[in-house]
């Protein structure tokens, strides 16, 4: 039930970490906020997506797409229906948008262990897919971003609820090169001191 992600740091000066999405499992860089709640990155049905450091993913087919009967919609960040579709719509305090589709998506985690041993371990959660995005959304370097605010939508309380992992807890370690996240236990194998 530990998950731990190398994190990146960006020539922005920002964090981000990898997730690896749909069957090809497509590479999705996205920035660590803990200042929202709503995880996405642009998939192939979105057409004023800017270009960034990997292509837009494929979402496989119209069946992925989580309609708004289904009960994961309310607990989704920013859910509304749209043609009959759980969508989203979000703003950011600079004037970005970023709106878009929610999708059941095989999510593929690299974990790495206190030895560097990487795993792929896989889960289908529900994401979401960005169909427009603008400004800085348009000229980040990362794909997507990942929401990680303290409140029941955020993308760690969504792996909590599908029973991905048993707390609902992250912790992050930035240094200057990158550092570690870790969803759902604490990675004390990374700490300098037991005490922490």
């Amino acid at each position: 039930d530990l998950h731990s992600f190398p994190t990146r740091r960006s020539s922005d000066l920002r964090f981000y970490t990898t997730l690896y999405l749909g069957k090809d499992k497509s590479p999705q860089f996205y920035i660590l906020d803990t200042g929202s709640s709503i995880t996405t990155s642009p998939c192939s049905k979105c057409t004023s997506c800017g270009k960034h450091l990997n292509e837009k993913y494929k979402l496989e087919n119209d069946s992925q797409i989580i309609p708004c009967q289904n009960s994961k919609c309310n607990y989704l960040s920013n859910s509304r229906c749209l043609m009959n579709q759980c969508s989203f719509y979000v703003s950011y305090a600079e004037g970005s948008k970023l709106s878009g589709i929610y999708v059941n998506e095989d999510v593929f985690f690299e974990t790495i262990d206190s030895e560097n041993n990487i795993t792929n371990i896989s889960y289908n959660i529900p994401l979401g897919c960005t169909t427009k995005e603008t400004h800085l959304f348009q000229t980040q370097l990362a794909d997507g971003i990942m929401g990680l605010n303290n409140n029941d939508k955020s993308f760690v309380s969504i792996l909590y609820r599908s029973k991905v992992i048993q707390k609902n807890i992250f912790s992050l370690c930035f240094s200057h090169e990158g550092g570690y996240f870790s969803i759902g236990k604490l990675a004390t194998s990374h700490h300098f001191s037991k005490n922490i």
